[in-house]
């Protein structure tokens, strides 16, 4: 698991079916003090309770599946 901060939301021009009215958001991912570590990434919200300014864990690769 990683920890990431929500900076955005992101509105997809395309919606693949198995993700039909799931929340993207802007993730930048941050460290243990929460300073910004990396790229920003756009992550996948299926519990639909994360919002703008919050802190968040994600999956990356294979454990995602």
């Amino acid at each position: 698991m990683k920890l990431g901060r929500v900076i955005g939301t992101v509105v997809p021009c395309v919606i693949h079916e198995g993700l039909s009215g799931v929340p993207m958001h802007w993730v930048q991912p941050v460290d243990k003090r929460g300073e910004a570590t990396g790229r920003a990434v756009v992550c996948a919200d299926a519990t639909r309770m994360a919002g703008p300014g919050e802190h968040v864990y994600f999956e990356g690769g294979r454990e995602a599946a």
